[in-house]
């Protein structure tokens, strides 16, 4: 079989595989990716069913549950992820920090800016209703 064969062959399956493995195997690997850390520093909570078409009483349940990522360094600080501020200095050396994706600034409490490496990443779920 030439090689392009092959690409058409394990593509579809590596496709299906992905679609089929637990949702803490594929978040461990795109997270871990992503954030640059172990795969074993990434923590994802079991995913509630109670939205899941097959779910007691079987049907739409008119809602769903979405992933909210949290990168932590190592002493705990939000980093990355969803709803993580951004960091920088001022023109006079001192740390800023922005709650709203760098359209407002203010002064940080903290002394120095955090280390921005993530050291693990968590993922928990939260309720959508549609």
């Amino acid at each position: 079989m030439s090689d392009d064969g092959w690409v058409g062959v394990l593509l579809p399956l590596g496709l299906c595989a992905w679609v089929f493995i637990p949702t803490s195997w594929t978040n461990a690997i795109w997270y871990g990716v992503k954030y640059e850390v172990h795969f074993n520093q990434v923590y994802t909570s079991n995913k509630p069913s109670n939205c899941d078409w097959t779910h007691s009483p079987l049907g739409d349940k008119g809602c769903y549950y979405k992933a909210v990522v949290s990168a932590l360094n190592a002493a705990g600080d939000l980093v990355g992820g969803d709803n993580a501020p951004k960091y920088s200095k001022d023109k006079t050396g001192k740390s800023i920090i922005s709650y709203d994706d760098g359209k407002t600034w203010r002064w940080s409490y903290a002394e120095a800016t955090p280390d921005l490496r993530a050291k693990t990443v968590r993922v928990e779920w939260t309720k959508v209703d549609e």
